[in-house]
């Protein structure tokens, strides 16, 4: 199902604005440190309901923090680490009762709360 969109793809993100501050940092030649900022924000308020009232949503939608060390074990073998934080912003921590959700609405809690998101992964590149 296509959803309408600024760029007529049902995969791109739109009506978003992100902000992005980031620091790259070599502590020798083989081994490098990122850090990377992410604020998110809606373009425009969303519409959400509290008991069939009508009410606008924060487009405050959150902060993210990932961290990346890297690091050359030879020539063409690469360790990697990376972390990711998010920080729900105003717009998940709303009250809300029309949390069900569909294509075009994000499933929220509703109940004024919202947890933390993070992710951690680790891998190895072989190139040859």
């Amino acid at each position: 199902v296509r959803r309408p969109g600024t760029f007529d793809d049902p995969r791109a993100p739109d009506n978003l604005m992100l902000f992005l501050a980031g620091l790259d940092c070599y502590v020798d030649r083989r081994a490098l440190i990122k850090a990377d900022w992410w604020y998110l924000s809606s373009v425009e308020k969303g519409v959400g309901s509290f008991n069939n009232v009508p009410k606008t949503v924060s487009p405050d939608l959150g902060h993210e923090v990932d961290v990346e060390f890297s690091y050359d074990v030879a020539k063409n073998l690469n360790l990697n680490f990376l972390s990711c934080f998010f920080f729900p912003g105003m717009a998940y921590k709303e009250e809300r009762t029309d949390t069900d959700g569909s294509l075009f609405t994000p499933f929220t809690r509703g109940d004024g709360r919202a947890d933390m998101a993070y992710q951690v992964e680790m891998s190895a590149r072989v190139s040859f």
